[in-house]
């Protein structure tokens, strides 16, 4: 019946799996069954081999049927027929001379026009299967990668099953470079299940991934945690500062999305200018500190870096990571403004750059970083001063002017503070904006303001932007002048999650900004390299997207497959961590050899006695007000003299604690009783208490071999006394 389902007929099936437990009469009932069944189709005789894992692995009970087929699509991959162990003589039962079948006992060429088996499986009650399985068809050859390098991601229970995936993998490639390491890629994506743990990698070479793998840069291997499916991300974009010239340069010769809006902004910034804003953003080489210098001036870098925060985030959009929310850092709420339909990006580029031009003409000032909480830096403050940002506990930037800033900073520095001004020349969010915000607000009157199509946090309240405020002109207004509440913002966007924080602009300030507000480094990715970070910007964008991935964001791979032809290559399985429990039988050892007792021939051996080493106490005792304060243990004796140097002791200031014999060892409040007789076991316990409640003696003051007459406790002796 799977024959004819299959549309097979017997004489092209070469091999059988057979159920083959063995048994006496088992074994010639299935043989026979399956002679009758290929005699429908094929009176060949001695055609089809046949075989049992059994004879390898044992019976598997209801895991047997499986365990077979395993191993019948195990030889058509390697096309070879695995023999059957132990077999010397055919059963006298079986009718081999005339069946289609022999038993195959040695390994084999499996040779055929098509190789096709069968795997008989049967079980008690008649719940009896065969399957027929042919060799897959001939695969294609994987095409060439959109991509010269590629995402690897692996994935494991634990970070100690995930260091032993990164070790097999990296092995793996060095010994299989002739894989395509796209394919490689592929089937650590799509043929992987993935786990809790993950790791991500991004290289262009067989060896570049496996030197990664192996921790040969730390900054370029990138773990997450999964924080569940499709997780909430939030798009950060800074303020100004974070540009540098070249920055997604190879973004914008790869990345058409990223390079439309480019393109669309600078045609709305470049007939407002009258100097060349593309060579400053991406000079010839050898020009970029000169192109840095001029990217200082604010009427400068603002538009630009608002264009390119826009471009990133559009981009991110286009491969499926949609934000849930936004929030900005000063200028970067501008930015997230655009975004969310507030205002357009056209017009968002005009009020930019506004911003900047106006801040060209406001006098010199500058910025203080400053390692202290709000409430403690705000007393420090004198009056023209103001609190630029609170970015975090304990991080606060001070504005306003430089002598009043260098002020600032000598009073923290004698203090034990260490402050840090900040690479700008320009007082912002202080009150030495006040000459320019009517300008500002004259330009934000003439646009048409509409509610936000995305939550902004407002750097103003640190709480999403109402849509009364998103419309006024003054919001935006007192948004430039007042404080930037980061820490507020990051305290609410905190208080759903866990969310992914991605970083929508150049430089890392808001991904170190987050971290600092308890953020974990996992859940916070920079959409763009740092400028040390020596890499390719579509690069590092590809390992962002398999960053987010890693996380639970849904993204879109097809992207990076790039509708190219990819094949699943075989890879190492998982690294199980295996553990032993097998209880190891124990080793004799041989016993201590009991030396006998033996005459000494020096008398002065015969005998000995204990003793204490007595020492000068440093000190008369009619010196002891003077003397350095010390920590007594007394031993007293039966006559008084003991307790009345105690005494004594205290009344200087000594430390004392007191010891009298008894019958066992124990506390008396602050003093101790112990017994003499039972030897080192009393001592050691007082000492041990006395050192683990800090009263370990500098002096010890024995009297217990004080007495008026040769007295000893009952069944003792007068020598215990000592």
């Amino acid at each position: 019946e799977a024959q004819a389902v299959a549309g097979v007929d017997a004489a092209s099936v070469s091999y059988v799996e057979c159920h083959g437990t063995g048994p006496y009469l088992g074994d010639p009932i299935e043989v026979a069954a399956l002679s009758q069944a290929f005699r429908e189709t094929t009176d060949a005789v001695g055609s089809c081999r046949i075989g049992s894992v059994k004879t390898n692995i044992g019976h598997l009970d209801t895991a047997a049927g499986v365990a077979s087929l395993i191993k019948v699509a195990l030889q058509l991959h390697h096309r070879k027929l695995a023999p059957s162990l132990g077999f010397e003589a055919p059963n006298p039962a079986i009718d081999f001379e005339s069946s289609p079948f022999r038993v195959n006992d040695r390994l084999t060429d499996w040779q055929a026009p098509v190789l096709r088996a069968g795997v008989n499986s049967l079980g008690v009650g008649g719940t009896n299967a065969h399957a027929v399985l042919e060799e897959a068809p001939p695969r294609a050859a994987s095409e060439e990668s959109v991509f010269p390098f590629q995402p690897l991601v692996i994935s494991a229970k634990s970070k100690v099953a995930l260091e032993g995936q990164a070790a097999r993998l990296a092995a793996h490639l060095r010994a299989h470079p002739e894989q395509p390491l796209a394919d490689v890629a592929f089937t650590l994506k799509e043929g992987r299940r993935a786990f809790e743990k993950r790791r991500v990698v991004v290289a262009e070479s067989h060896e570049a991934a496996a030197a990664l793998l192996e921790g040969a840069d730390t900054r370029r291997v990138f773990n997450h945690d999964y924080l569940g499916d499709s997780p909430e991300v939030v798009f950060m974009f800074p303020g100004g500062g974070a540009q540098y010239a070249g920055m997604a340069r190879d973004l914008y010769e790869t990345e058409p999305v990223f390079a439309d809006w480019m393109d669309k902004g600078l045609a709305v910034l470049e007939p407002q200018l009258d100097y060349d804003i593309r060579a400053l953003w991406l000079p010839p080489k050898g020009a970029e500190a000169a192109a840095n210098e001029a990217l200082k001036k604010p009427s400068v870098q603002l538009p630009l870096i608002m264009i390119t925060e826009y471009a990133l985030a559009k981009l991110y959009e286009s491969w499926g990571v949609t934000p849930a929310a936004l929030v900005g850092h000063s200028m970067g709420e501008n930015t997230a403004a655009a975004l969310a339909g507030v205002m357009s990006f056209e017009e968002c580029i005009g009020l930019v750059l506004l911003r900047g031009r106006l801040f060209d003409t406001i006098a010199p000032g500058g910025m203080l970083s400053v390692p202290l909480a709000e409430a403690d830096l705000r007393p420090r403050l004198t009056g023209d001063l103001d609190m630029a940002s609170v970015n975090a506990p304990g991080l606060c930037v001070v504005s306003g002017p430089d002598a009043a800033l260098k002020e600032l900073a000598e009073r923290l520095a004698a203090e034990g503070m260490e402050t840090q001004r900040v690479a700008i020349d320009i007082a912002a969010h202080s009150r030495m904006l006040e000459p320019i915000l009517r300008r500002f607000g004259d330009y934000l009157r003439s646009l048409r303001l509409n509610p936000p199509r995305v939550p902004i946090i407002s750097n103003t309240t640190g709480v999403e932007l109402t849509a009364a405020q998103a419309v006024d002109p003054e919001y935006w207004v007192q948004h430039l002048r007042n404080t930037v509440n980061f820490q507020p913002c990051m305290a609410t966007l905190m208080a759903t999650g866990p969310r992914v924080f991605v970083e929508m602009g150049p430089g890392r300030a808001l991904s170190s900004l987050a971290q600092a507000n308890g953020v974990p480094a996992g859940q916070v990715i920079a959409a763009l390299r740092h400028p040390e970070q020596a890499m390719a910007d579509d690069a590092w964008h590809i390992g962002t997207i398999a960053r987010l991935w890693a996380c639970g964001v849904a993204v879109d791979w097809e992207q990076i497959w790039g509708g190219a032809r990819r094949n699943r290559v075989v890879l190492p399985s998982y690294a199980f961590q295996r553990k032993p429990y097998f209880i190891e039988p124990g080793k004799a050892v041989a016993g201590e050899v009991q030396v006998l007792p033996a005459r000494l021939e020096d008398m002065a051996q015969w005998g000995w006695k204990p003793h204490w080493k007595p020492v000068s106490a440093g000190f008369e005792a009619a010196d002891l007000a003077e003397a350095a304060r010390q920590t007594w243990l007394v031993f007293l004796d039966e006559t008084g003299l003991a307790a009345a140097t105690a005494a004594a002791l205290r009344e200087a200031g000594h430390e004392v604690r007191c010891v009298r014999a008894g019958d066992a060892f124990g506390r008396e409040g602050q003093d101790y009783v112990l017994a003499p007789e039972r030897g080192r076991e009393g001592y050691d316990a007082l000492i041990r208490d006395l050192v683990a409640h800090g009263h370990s003696p500098t002096r010890i003051a024995h009297f217990w071999g004080v007495t008026r007459g040769e007295s000893f406790r009952p069944g003792s002796s007068f020598l215990h006394r000592n």
